[in-house]
C-alpha cells in the first residue's frame, strides 16, 4: 500500500486513546492495530475500543500495625478532578462515505472483500474495471459522486445471467435467490436508516456528522427514486419469475397488520417493513414524488389496497374470521400518514368519479368496498345467519354477547374510517377539499333514499351510509360543545349560497320552490368560501336524515312484517283449511328471519356510542334552530320566548324539512327503543324543542310533523311509555309536564289548541289522523290534571269562549264517533262469530263470502280496541272538566249538542242497543267495558246536574232521552256498584228534575200547533212548498229562531244558535261555502222582536177559548 495512504478513522482513534493515557500519566502502550482492507459491516467503521485504564496499586495495611482510631492508609492517588465529557472522535469523511455505500448497498469493488464475506457481499467486477479504466488508479473507492453508478451497477446484474467468465459466474451465484428489486432496494433503505441512527449514538464531532448529511440524504434520495421506478416500470431491471411492482408494496402494508393472511401469494415470509419503518418508509415516498409523479407511484398501490382488495368483498364481512379489512385499515393509516400521499389520494380517478349512478358508485369508488362493510342484514346475510340465527330460542343473554361483539368490530371500523378521513382533512386544503367532494357526490346521487318505497337495487345501501355518518359525526364533535358556543360559526344562508348539498328538490319548512328562488335572489354575494364547521354540520344532517332515520325506518318496517307474520299465522292455525299447511310452514320460517334480520340491525342503530353522538347533533341542531328563531338572537343562553312571532323568518322557511324531522323522528325511536339512554340534558332539548312548535304551530306547514310533536309528548309520559316503549316503566317527561317553567305556562292551552287545529290537516287520511293525535292529547291531560297550575290554566282557556267551545264541541263529536263505531263493531264481530260456531252451515257457505267476512271481522277486531281506548280518553277527560269548570258546558252553542251525546251514549250502554254487547271475552280481546264507560258517562251527568241549563236540555233531547232507560242506567250502577248511595240518590234527583222541566217546557213553549207551511223545508237548492220559507224558521234546524242573525255573505237569517253549533265543525258560511266567523254574524234585531210578538200573540190566543178555523190563524201569521 502506498506510503501517502490517509489513516483509517481505527488509526485516528488509536492516537486519541494514547493522549488520554498521557494526560493521566500513566500510559502504557497498547498494543497496536494493525491496518487493513476494511470489511463491509452493518454500520459505519468505528474506533477501535479504547484499552482499560491500568489498575492503580493500591497498599495492603498490615494488620499489627492497625489501630482501631487509624484508618488505613491508601497509596497517593492523582486528586480528583471536575468531570470532563470525552472529547468527540473524529470521522475521516472519505473512508466513511466508502465504507457507508457499500454497506448501504452491500457491495464492494475488492473481490477479496468478497471473498471474505463468503460472497455475501456483492462485488461489482464491472464498475471496478470501469473505475480504473477511467484513470482512477489502484486505490478504488465509493463516494457520494458514484452513488448513482454503483447503484445501477448493482441493479443491473441479473441472477439468470450466463457467462464465460467464472468470476462472473461468481458473482451471479452470489446473489440472492429470488430477491425482486423492490426487496433490495428496501434493504438498503433500512440499512442507510440503521446507519444514520448509529452515527446519532455515538460520540462523533458535530461537524463531521453534518458533513455525513448530504451523503445520506442523496443516498436516500436514490434509493426512493429507484423504489418509485421500480414501482412504476418493475421490468427496467432483472427480475424474479413472480409478481412485481405496485403488488409488492400493498402486499408489505397489508403485511403490517398482524391479523389475517397476505394479499397475495408470494414466496416471501419475511416482513420486509415492520409498522415501525413502514410510516417513515412511506413519508420518504410522499416527500420525493410530491408534485412528481405521486399519482403514477403510489396510486396503483392504494387501489390494490382498498378497492381490488378481494378481502373486502368476501360474503363474511365484518363476521369473517379473517378480519382481512383489518389489514387494510392499518395499510391505509400509514398511507396516509404522509400528507402529500393523504392529499394525493383524493386527485385519483377512482377517488370518487362524477356521474356514477348511485347503486355502482358504492362500489365504484376508492374507499366504496371498506365502507360499505356493515352488519346491514340485505347486503351481509351471512352475519344474521350466523350470530343471530333461531333469535327466539336464544337466551338474552347469548344475544347481547353476539351484540356486543359485532358492535365493538363496527365501532372499531368507523373509529379507523374517520382517523383515516380526518388525516386527509388535515393533510392540506386540498385533501379537505377532496373529502368534502366525496361526502358531496355520495350524497347528492342517493336523494331518493328518503323515499317511501325506492327499490334498494337503485340506492346506495344502509351501511354505506351509516358509516359516513358516522364519520361525520366524528367530525362535528369539536364544534358541539357543551354551551353550544360555536352555533354562530355556522352560515344560515348556506343551503342558498352552495351546490354542495343540494336540496333543490327538498320540501322546505314553509316555502314553496318559489320562495326558495326569491329568497336566494335576496342573498348578497359570498365573501369567501363556507368554513369547515358549516360544511360538517349541513353534510351530517343530510346524512342522517338518508341514512341514521332511512335505516330506523327500515327497522321499523322489518318489524311491523314480523307482528304481521305473526298475526297471519295465529289466524290460518286458528281456521286451518286443507291445503293450508304449506303457507303455515313457510310463514313459521319466515317469522325468525324477519327478527333475526331486524336483531342485526340494531347492533348500529341501538349501538351507544352511535345514539349518544346523534343525541348530541340533534340537540346542537334544535339550538341552532331555535337560535334562528329567537328575535333576540341569545338561546340558548337565554329562554326563547313562547310564542313565536308571527312573522316567519325566511332563513328558517326556506330550510328543508328534515331538519325539523329527523329530530322529532329519532325522538321517537329512542324514546320508544331505548329511553334509558337519554341523559336529562337531551331528555329537555327535546321536551322544550316539542313544546316550542307546540305553542307556534305555524312555523311548520307538514301537518304529520305537528302531529309528530305531540306523540313524543305522548311517548314520554308515563301513559306513553307503558303503551310505545319497550322497556321504560314510567316517562321521561314525567317530571318535565308538571316542573318544567315552560310546560306551566303554555302545556294546556298548547294541547287543547292543537286538539282544535288537527280536525283538519290537508292529508288525505285526515280522519283517523286526527283520532291518534286527539288520544295521544286526552293522555297527556289525564297526566297533568292532578297538578294545579294545570287545572288553573284549564280554568283561564275555559273563559275563552269561542276557543274552548270548539274544543268540547269536536271532543263530544268524537266520543260519540268512536262509542257509536265500538258498539256496531261489536255487533258485527258477534253476528260473524255466532255464525261461524255451526261449522257445517259455514263450510257450506261459498269460500269468497267466508272470506270476505273473515276479513270484515279481522279488520273489526283490530279497529275496536282503538276506539275503546279513546272513548275511555275523551269521558275521562269530560268527568274532570266538567268537575272543574262547569260554565264552558251549559252555554248555548254546546248544552244542548252535549245533552244529546251524553243521552245517546247512555242509551247505548243502557238502552235497546246494549243487548249487541254479547261478543265472547269482550274485556280481554277489545278492552271495552260497557260499565266502566256507564259509570263516566253518569258521573259527567251528576257533575252538571245542577245546572239549569243542562237538565232543561236532556229534557229537550227528544231523541235517546227516557225517563225508562235513564232509571234502567241507575238501577245497573245499583247493582254493580258502579256509584255511591249518595251519587245514585243524586242521580234519582236529576232524573226527577228532568221529568219536571218537560214538562214546564211544554206549558213553554205551547203555542199551537204550526203547520209544516209555517216553517218551510229547505233541500240545498231551494225551499218546497212555494219554494219559500217563513222568515221565522232556522232554515237548517227548522224550528223558530229565538236569536235571529243575518249571514254577511248569503244574506240568510238563521237562529244565532244554530250557526254557533256549525262554525264548532266547519268555519264557513253552510250556504255558499264562504269563509265565516261568529264575529261577522250581523244580529237581526227587527226579525227577532217580530219573533216574539207572534209567540205571545201565540200564546194569548192559546190561553183563550176561539172557534177560528186553522185557516184564520194562518192568515193571521
Amino acid at each position: 500500500m502506498a506510503d501517502n495512504q490517509p489513516s483509517t478513522p481505527a488509526d485516528d482513534a488509536e492516537r486519541i486513546r494514547l493522549k488520554r493515557l498521557a494526560k493521566l500519566g500513566n500510559a502504557s502502550p497498547a498494543p497496536g492495530s494493525s491496518s487493513g482492507t476494511s470489511t463491509p459491516a452493518t454500520g459505519p467503521s468505528t474506533p477501535a475500543p479504547a484499552a482499560p485504564r491500568p489498575a492503580q496499586a493500591v497498599l495492603t495495611p498490615t494488620p499489627r500495625r492497625v489501630t482501631p482510631a487509624a484508618p488505613p492508609a491508601a497509596v497517593a492517588t492523582p486528586p480528583r478532578r471536575p468531570f470532563a465529557p470525552p472529547a468527540p472522535l473524529r470521522l475521516n469523511i472519505e473512508q466513511w462515505q466508502h465504507e457507508t455505500i457499500g454497506n448501504v448497498f452491500n457491495v464492494t469493488l475488492d473481490r477479496d472483500v468478497a471473498d471474505r464475506e463468503h460472497w455475501n457481499v456483492v462485488w461489482l467486477k464491472g464498475l471496478a474495471d470501469d473505475l480504473r479504466a477511467s484513470g482512477s488508479g489502484s486505490a478504488l473507492r465509493f463516494d457520494a459522486e458514484i452513488a448513482d453508478q454503483v447503484l445501477i451497477s448493482r441493479l443491473e446484474l441479473d441472477p439468470n445471467a450466463m457467462s464465460d467468465d467464472p468470476e462472473v459466474l461468481q458473482i451471479v451465484a452470489s446473489l440472492p435467490t429470488n430477491q425482486t428489486v423492490f426487496e433490495y432496494l428496501v434493504g438498503c433503505w433500512r440499512r442507510l436508516n440503521a446507519i444514520r441512527s448509529a452515527l446519532a449514538k455515538k460520540n462523533y464531532d458535530k461537524g463531521d456528522i453534518a458533513m455525513t448529511t448530504p451523503t445520506l440524504d442523496k443516498l436516500r434520495d436514490l434509493i426512493v427514486s429507484y423504489v418509485g421506478l421500480t414501482l412504476q416500470s418493475p421490468d427496467m431491471f432483472p427480475q424474479p419469475n413472480r409478481p412485481v411492482g405496485h403488488v409488492e408494496l400493498a402486499e408489505a402494508l397489508l403485511k403490517m397488520s398482524s391479523f389475517g393472511g397476505p394479499l397475495l401469494a408470494l414466496s416471501s415470509d419475511q416482513m420486509l417493513l415492520g409498522p415501525g419503518d413502514m410510516e417513515h418508509f412511506i413519508a420518504d415516498l410522499g416527500r420525493r414524488f410530491d408534485n412528481d409523479g405521486l399519482e403514477d407511484v403510489l396510486g396503483p398501490v392504494v387501489e390494490l389496497v382498498a378497492w381490488k382488495n378481494e378481502a373486502l368483498l368476501r360474503p363474511t364481512g365484518l363476521g369473517g374470521g379473517d378480519s382481512g379489512w383489518r389489514q387494510v385499515i392499518s395499510a391505509l393509516e400509514a398511507l396516509v400518514s404522509s400528507k402529500p400521499i393523504a392529499t394525493m389520494i383524493t386527485r385519483l380517478p377512482r377517488w370518487c368519479p362524477e356521474n356514477l349512478p348511485a347503486q355502482v358508485l358504492e362500489l365504484g369508488c376508492l374507499f366504496g368496498p371498506l365502507l360499505r362493510l356493515h352488519v346491514m342484514p340485505r347486503e351481509w346475510p351471512h352475519i344474521w345467519k350466523t350470530y343471530f340465527s333461531d333469535i327466539e330460542k336464544r337466551t338474552k343473554a347469548d344475544v347481547d354477547s353476539s351484540n356486543a361483539n359485532l358492535r365493538a368490530t363496527l365501532v372499531g371500523l368507523q373509529s379507523s374510517m374517520y382517523q383515516i378521513f380526518n388525516a386527509i382533512v388535515r393533510s392540506s386544503p386540498e385533501g379537505r377539499e377532496g373529502v368534502l367532494t366525496f361526502f358531496s357526490r355520495v350524497l347528492n346521487a342517493n336523494w331518493k333514499r328518503a323515499g317511501a318505497y325506492t327499490h334498494p337495487n337503485t340506492i346506495a345501501s344502509d351501511g354505506f351510509f351509516l358509516n359516513i355518518y358516522a364519520i361525520l359525526l366524528r367530525f362535528s364533535e369539536p364544534f358541539m360543545d357543551a354551551k353550544y358556543s360555536k352555533l354562530d360559526r355556522i352560515d344560515t344562508t348556506y343551503l342558498g349560497r352552495s351546490s354542495r348539498v343540494d336540496v333543490s328538490q327538498q320540501t322546505r319548512l314553509k316555502g314553496t320552490s318559489d320562495d326558495v328562488t326569491k329568497w336566494k335572489e335576496t342573498l348578497p354575494p359570498q365573501d369567501a368560501p363556507p368554513n369547515f364547521i358549516t360544511e360538517i354540520f349541513y353534510l351530517t344532517a343530510a346524512y342522517s336524515h338518508l341514512g341514521m332515520q332511512k335505516a330506523i325506518t327500515n327497522r321499523d318496517r322489518l318489524l311491523k312484517e314480523y307482528q304481521k307474520l305473526r298475526r297471519e299465522l295465529r289466524d290460518a292455525e286458528d281456521v286451518r283449511q286443507p291445503g293450508d299447511e304449506n303457507a303455515i310452514r313457510e310463514m313459521k320460517e319466515a317469522i325468525p328471519i324477519y327478527l333475526s334480520q331486524a336483531y342485526a340491525m340494531e347492533v348500529q342503530l341501538s349501538d351507544p356510542d352511535m345514539v349518544y353522538r346523534t343525541l348530541t347533533y340533534g340537540g346542537f341542531t334544535a339550538a341552532w334552530l331555535m337560535r334562528i328563531l329567537d328575535p333576540a338572537g341569545t338561546y340558548p343562553v337565554q329562554q326563547i320566548t313562547l310564542p313565536l312571532p308571527q312573522e316567519i323568518s325566511p332563513t328558517f322557511a326556506m330550510l328543508p324539512e328534515y331538519f325539523v324531522e329527523d329530530i322529532l323522528d329519532f325522538s321517537v325511536n329512542i324514546l320508544t327503543n331505548t329511553p334509558e339512554m337519554l341523559n336529562p340534558v337531551a331528555t329537555k332539548e327535546i321536551f322544550e324543542f316539542c313544546l316550542t312548535f307546540l305553542t307556534s304551530t305555524w312555523y311548520i306547514n307538514n301537518p304529520y310533523l305537528r302531529q309528530k310533536l305531540v306523540q313524543i309528548l305522548f311517548t314520554g309520559t308515563d301513559a306513553g311509555a307503558k303503551y310505545t316503549s319497550r322497556s321504560a316503566r314510567s316517562g321521561v317527561f314525567s317530571d318535565l309536564i308538571i316542573s318544567n317553567p315552560i310546560a306551566l305556562k303554555h302545556l294546556m292551552r298548547t294541547l287543547i289548541e292543537f286538539y282544535i287545529d288537527v280536525e283538519i290537516t290537508g292529508t288525505h287520511s285526515q280522519f283517523f289522523e286526527k283520532f291518534e293525535s286527539r288520544r295521544n292529547i286526552s293522555h297527556i291531560l289525564e297526566e297533568i290534571w292532578e297538578h294545579p297550575v294545570h287545572r288553573q290554566n284549564l280554568e283561564d282557556v275555559s273563559k275563552s269562549a269561542s276557543f274552548f267551545t270548539r274544543f268540547i264541541n269536536l271532543m263530544m263529536n268524537d266520543t260519540t264517533f268512536v262509542l257509536d263505531e265500538s258498539i256496531g263493531k261489536l255487533g258485527e264481530i258477534y253476528e260473524i262469530e255466532k255464525e261461524m260456531e255451526n261449522e257445517e252451515e259455514w263450510k257450506a257457505r261459498p269460500e269468497t263470502e267466508r272470506n270476505d267476512k273473515l276479513a270484515k271481522l279481522k279488520q273489526n277486531e283490530g279497529n275496536v280496541p282503538y276506539w275503546t281506548q279513546l272513548a275511555d280518553s275523551n269521558l275521562g277527560l269530560f268527568k274532570r272538566f266538567t268537575a272543574q269548570t262547569r260554565g264552558p258546558f251549559v252555554t248555548g252553542e254546546i248544552v244542548e249538542r252535549l245533552a244529546a251525546m251524553l243521552a245517546y251514549n247512555l242509551d247505548s250502554m243502557a238502552g235497546p242497543r246494549c243487548g249487541s254487547l254479547k261478543v265472547k271475552d269482550m274485556e280481554k280481546r277489545f278492552r271495552f267495558k260497557p260499565r266502566e264507560l256507564l259509570r263516566e258517562l253518569m258521573r259527567i251527568i251528576l257533575n252538571l246536574s245542577e245546572e239549569v241549563d243542562f237538565i232543561r236540555a236532556i229534557a229537550s233531547e227528544g231523541r235517546s232521552y227516557s225517563k225508562k232507560t235513564f232509571g234502567h242506567a241507575g238501577a245497573i250502577a245499583k247493582r254493580y256498584v258502579l256509584l255511591s248511595d249518595a251519587e245514585l240518590e243524586q242521580f234519582a234527583l236529576f232524573i226527577e228534575n228532568v221529568e219536571q222541566m218537560k214538562i214546564t217546557i211544554l206549558e213553554e213553549e205551547d203555542v199551537g200547533e204550526i203547520p209544516d207551511d209555517f216553517l218551510g223545508m229547505w233541500n240545498g237548492l231551494g225551499f218546497h212548498r212555494g219554494a219559500h220559507i217563513h222568515p221565522f224558521a232556522d232554515p237548517l234546524m227548522y224550528t223558530i229562531m229565538k236569536e235571529p242573525v243575518t249571514l254577511p255573505s248569503s244574506h240568510v237569517n238563521i237562529d244565532l244558535a244554530t250557526i254557533k253549533a256549525h262554525l264548532l265543525s266547519d268555519a264557513s258560511d253552510p250556504f255558499n261555502r264562504v269563509p265565516l266567523k261568529i264575529e261577522d254574524v250581523v244580529p237581526n234585531l227587527e226579525l227577532k222582536a217580530q219573533i216574539q210578538n207572534f209567540l205571545q200573540e201565540s200564546r194569548k190566543k192559546k190561553s183563550q177559548p176561539t172557534t177560528e178555523s186553522e185557516d184564520q190563524v194562518m192568515a193571521d201569521a
